[in-house]
């Protein structure tokens, strides 16, 4: 079975059945381009997932170890990045933990990120975090 097969499998059983077509959210109106630049009072919009590193090309699985830090950089780094991007993150941190049979903090960091509360973002993105989260357990 592929990785496609199992992370599509995850998602069926999570509720998503990604062959129903997904209902468009509410949203408003954009604003004026001259409105773009937060004031003093707003805060900087999230950084876009494009200009985040790509989580899988970083993986060196040979030093899960050197893996972990760089993705603990990435965090650091990116406070401001998308809920979703930085919980997948962390679930790569977990499975940093179980390649080297550190069981027991790769269910601490897995529960962690199961408790987070959802940020009301896209459902699929969620689904894609709980599925990798469920992977995660699954290899250990």
């Amino acid at each position: 079975m592929s990785a496609y097969s199992h992370l599509l499998a995850a998602a069926l059983l999570l509720g998503c059945n990604p062959s129903e077509p997904q209902q468009p959210t509410a949203s408003a109106e954009a604003p004026p381009a001259d409105s773009q630049a937060p004031t003093p009072t707003q805060t900087p919009a999230e950084t876009p997932v494009s200009q985040l590193p790509d989580v899988d090309a970083s993986w060196n699985y040979g030093d899960p170890t050197g893996t972990e830090t760089a993705f603990r950089e990435f965090l650091g780094a990116h406070p401001d990045a998308p809920l979703p991007w930085r919980l997948e993150l962390r679930t790569q941190i977990a499975r940093t933990h179980s390649l080297r049979d550190q069981f027991a903090q790769d269910h601490a960091v897995l529960d962690a990120i199961d408790i987070e509360p959802e940020d009301g973002g896209e459902a699929l993105t969620r689904v894609h975090v709980r599925v990798r989260s469920s992977l995660e357990r699954g290899r250990c």
